[in-house]
């Protein structure tokens, strides 16, 4: 019976995000108003509440369409890179070395479980706001990866303006996890890739993590 109770001993952790968050955007938060500031305080706890609760549970065969709680059947992974052994039980240990990050594997190696984990621990860890984006979408799309991000963001009602979402990026508070790069239609992975390399040196000190099958044209992102 202990299943139950993990989810919310997880999700208290929120709140001490929150906190951290705004201590650190102090020099940003306090050139706005009360109530923007105010409008950004209530709008991240509801959006990490509202992305906790929609990565927090999977699907799988054996239930149907009745989702479990991730942790009780995520097996924790590890990346490697070259001979190195990278362990994901806590997301900081991804970025020692470079703030971009690519992910690839096979189909089925469990990409898209480990980024919702990652996305959870960021939480969890109290690391940074995390962001994350089905690239999939954007065959659709008529936006740029940046505006495409920025309009989730803003409807998730982080910031009322563009303005001021750009001020929050400017802080490097984020982890964007951009999963699906090879679901991406060949006419779009150019543009894409393009967007992200603008975005990244935009917004540097961000965080970024893009996960993709061998062999999908990811050689073409810059190297950090």
């Amino acid at each position: 019976m202990l299943e139950p109770v993990i989810p919310l001993v997880l999700k208290a952790s929120i709140p001490v995000l929150i906190k951290k968050i705004l201590e650190e955007m102090k020099p940003i938060i306090s050139n706005i108003n009360d109530q923007t500031r105010q409008y950004f305080e209530i709008g991240l706890k509801k959006y990490l509440e509202k992305k906790f609760d929609q990565y927090s549970e999977l699907k799988t065969l054996l239930k149907g369409n009745t989702p479990v709680y991730i942790y009780s059947i995520y097996y924790p992974l590890k990346l490697k890179n070259e001979d190195e052994v990278i362990d994901t039980n806590n997301v900081s240990n991804i970025f020692e070395k470079s703030n971009a990050v690519t992910i690839i594997g096979d189909a089925g190696s469990g990409k898209s479980t480990l980024i919702k984990h990652l996305f959870l621990n960021t939480i969890k860890t109290g690391y940074a706001i995390p962001v994350l984006v089905e690239l999939r979408y954007l065959n659709n799309e008529e936006n740029s990866l940046q505006d495409y991000i920025k309009t989730k963001v803003l409807e998730d009602c982080i910031a009322e303006n563009p303005k001021i979402l750009e001020k929050l990026f400017e802080t490097g508070k984020f982890v964007f996890f951009l999963d699906g790069y090879d679901e991406l239609n060949t006419e779009v992975k150019a543009d894409v890739i393009k967007n992200l390399d603008e975005f990244r040196n935009k917004y540097p000190n961000n965080k970024f993590i893009l996960t993709t099958r061998p062999y999908s044209g990811i050689e073409q992102l810059q190297s950090s």
